[in-house]
């Protein structure tokens, strides 16, 4: 509300601003059209210096009303330039330890050990949870909303950190990684985050030292090679800002090609298809079980067909962790380490097909 009262200020000093100099150009102009006729009558000035008086008067006005409105402008973009600064200038909540362990590629193992996590003055989301997921395992993870689904795994990819106990990565906690090296393990495709640039350009972003040859293959495997090549641009259609000249399900599947060409050992998936319609949402399912094989996968989903390829389900409640097999039995409240899944050491789905070269089978 401050910023809107600021802003408020902001626009009412403008536009006061712009009726003082409109009234001063008018001002200026009749007061030299009385003078000049005056100096003309009286023979000091010929009429054709007065014409060319006010024709210099005319043209004059239209570049100062411009250089004042730009000097506003430039006084808001000094005030968003200090902003930015003074947001950079904050020092990150998460660091890299002195010694940071190096990470290349992960197996994908997660645990928690008597892992605790509360918002700052709010009561506990998560109590003393834990659990192990070995590589390979798809959870799906339910609950009610405010359950603390995403904040599990905001914990897993270490957005945030616990306030007790500890998250692990292949059995080493997480804070012990250089933090760049950790972030590399993850693929987030369920948000279509796209640039104003070409598709390729948008796929790339998972992997900035990709071939074309590596950006296709990506496309095959998220079944977005066809709908590409079927723009007349190909790879080199501009998607608008933000996606905006493609449907949500074609920004979609470039969300996905670009998680593929990424190569992630780690898929987190939050409600990753509440927004599209059911034809679109069946064959983006496929494409999803395809990007999940041999991949440790979190899966946030209040939907059943999404969670029939999950190996287990973690049910949230009131900060607590139980698991249930596929066939929806209850299998025990998680107070201790359990594991949990069957893993798989698959070769994944991108680098079958990049091995192929084929086009992605359906």
């Amino acid at each position: 509300m401050d910023w809107v009262k600021k802003h408020n200020s902001l626009a009412s000093v403008g536009s006061g601003f712009d009726f003082m100099f409109g009234m001063a150009v008018a001002t200026g102009t009749a007061t030299a059209l009385v003078v000049g006729l005056h100096q003309v009558k009286s023979g000091r000035l010929t009429l054709g210096d007065f014409l060319l008086l006010m024709a210099y008067m005319s043209q004059l006005a239209a570049p100062l009303d411009t250089a004042t409105k730009k000097l506003g402008d430039l006084q808001s973009c000094f005030v968003g330039f200090r902003r930015v600064l003074a947001i950079l200038d904050i020092p990150p909540l998460l660091t890299d330890p002195a010694a940071p362990r190096t990470l290349q590629r992960a197996r994908g193992e997660v645990a928690f050990r008597g892992m605790s996590f509360a918002y700052l003055g709010a009561s506990p989301v998560l109590r003393d949870i834990s659990l192990s997921s070995p590589a390979g395992t798809r959870v799906g993870i339910l609950g009610s909303s405010g359950g603390g689904k995403s904040t599990l795994v905001n914990l897993i990819a270490r957005f945030i950190d616990p306030l007790e106990g500890t998250v692990l990565l292949d059995s080493v906690n997480v804070r012990q990684y250089r933090l760049t090296d950790f972030r590399k393990q993850f693929a987030v495709p369920q948000d279509p985050m796209l640039f104003s640039t070409t598709i390729a350009n948008n796929i790339r972003y998972g992997n900035p030292q990709a071939t074309q040859a590596d950006i296709q293959a990506a496309a095959r495997a998220a079944h977005a090679d066809e709908f590409i090549r079927s723009k007349p641009e190909g790879y080199e259609t501009h998607v608008g800002e933000r996606g905006s000249r493609h449907s949500g399900g074609g920004r979609q599947r470039i969300a996905l090609a670009r998680a593929f060409l990424r190569d992630a050992p780690i898929v987190m998936l939050d409600e990753p298809i509440s927004a599209l319609d059911m034809r679109t949402e069946a064959d983006l399912i496929d494409v999803m079980d395809e990007l999940m094989y041999g991949r440790t996968t979190c899966l946030i989903t209040h939907r059943p067909s999404t969670l029939t390829s999950c190996d287990i389900q973690l049910v949230l409640n009131q900060g607590r962790v139980s698991l249930r097999a596929l066939d929806g039995d209850h299998i025990r409240t998680i107070g201790h380490s359990a594991p949990c899944g069957f893993g798989g050491t698959q070769q994944s789905s991108y680098r079958r097909v990049l091995e192929s070269g084929a086009a992605w089978p359906r």
